[in-house]
């Protein structure tokens, strides 16, 4: 990987259209478009009056948390075991929940204080919102890693240039490879142009695109991709790490600073500001999700088979091991100030990679005083 090797667009050989392509692209840019137009449909109540000038509210306040959130196991968890119920009642504090895959919407239209999304796209949904966002916590690391069929002679991006790789996102982990491609390989991975060529298709369609030749390779999700891999029909490019991995051991200049953050908790600033301490206590809620996670992910992975798309005991099995060595789930959900620092040295370098706008404003990450998480060594 220390080759670092150029394949312009201008060598790139002539690729015939391939069968199912053409509609999967066209579904999912159509996904992407209502993803980013429609309003939520919840029927969340109005949050409750901001405290008076020089007062914070609290906790105890009984404050209402407007979440959207997709569907997701540790929530489930917090459900099931009470553990959200219990942390209402001591609180005196409701989350009002929207479980879709629309939270710009929900939070675009203004129908939540809170929203789970991808830290790469805090700038769209400001702009679109005309809300001021900032990033309270986190949830996961980038998982993706470059998918291919079992038998090719690929062991990085930089065997892969000039051929077609289907991407679940335009921005996301489309972005993060593309900072990967630029710094290992000096090689351009941009949904505009470059040394590749992208395409867009759901999440879930990825590797069945690889296996139906109708791509070369697939930037991957573990868990929706895992029949294939517990099958053995595809493999997982640099050994199996996914793009935190990678980008923690091999272009941060300080690996132990921490791993590039995906799944982070956004809140409306002006509501942040008026109901800190319901957010300070709304992560404390998350950590208790997350420890349990820590203690007992073979458990949960079985028990909430349908959110990691395992099916069979292979599966289960697969995705354990995987989880063992290349866990995404974040041991806290404080960022400290190493991850907030890895967050503005890749968006350094995507700015400096020609990936996104000079202009785009880098969003605003809470340092919590009651941050007390360990950045964990890369891979583990």
């Amino acid at each position: 990987m220390g080759d670092r090797r150029r394949v312009r667009s201008a060598a790139r050989r002539p690729r015939r259209p391939r069968a199912g392509l053409a509609a999967a692209t066209a579904a999912a840019l159509a996904s992407l478009c209502a993803l980013a137009a429609a309003a939520c449909g919840s029927s969340a109540e109005t949050t409750p009056a901001a405290a008076p000038s020089g007062q914070q509210a609290g906790p105890d306040d009984g404050a209402l948390i407007r979440l959207a959130i997709p569907p997701d196991p540790l929530w489930d968890w917090l459900n099931d075991s009470g553990a959200l119920a219990e942390w209402q009642q001591s609180n005196s504090v409701r989350i009002d929940a929207s479980q879709s895959f629309d939270q710009f919407g929900a939070f675009a239209g203004g129908h939540a204080d809170m929203v789970l999304i991808n830290a790469m796209n805090v700038p769209n949904i400001e702009r679109q919102s005309q809300r001021e966002a900032v990033i309270l916590g986190k949830y996961t690391f980038d998982r993706s890693f470059i998918g291919v069929r079992r038998f090719s002679p690929a062991e990085t991006l930089g065997d892969l240039g000039g051929m077609q790789i289907a991407v679940y996102s335009p921005v996301e982990s489309t972005l993060v490879w593309g900072v990967i491609a630029d710094a290992l390989h000096d090689l351009r991975l941009d949904i505009n142009g470059g040394d590749f060529d992208l395409v867009v298709a759901e999440p879930t369609r990825l590797a069945d695109l690889v296996m139906r030749g109708d791509v070369d390779a697939c930037v991957c999700l573990p868990d929706p991709t895992v029949s294939y891999f517990s099958g053995r029909e595809m493999k997982a490019l640099y050994e199996g790490r996914s793009a935190a991995q990678i980008y923690a051991e091999e272009i941060a200049a300080d690996p132990a600073q921490g791993l590039p953050m995906a799944d982070v908790f956004v809140a409306d600033k002006q509501w942040y500001d008026q109901h800190t301490a319901v957010a300070e206590s709304f992560l404390a809620l998350w950590d208790t999700a997350l420890s349990e996670w820590q203690q007992n992910k073979a458990g949960l992975v079985d028990d909430y088979r349908h959110h990691f798309s395992v099916q069979s005991a292979d599966d289960v099995a697969w995705l354990t091991d995987y989880i063992t060595h290349n866990d995404w789930i974040a041991p806290s959900a404080y960022v400290s100030q190493g991850e907030a620092k890895t967050q503005a040295d890749i968006f350094s370098r995507m700015k400096g990679a020609g990936l996104i706008a000079e202009d785009t404003a880098e969003p605003e990450i809470i340092l919590s005083v009651s941050s007390s998480s360990t950045v964990p060594e890369p891979g583990s």
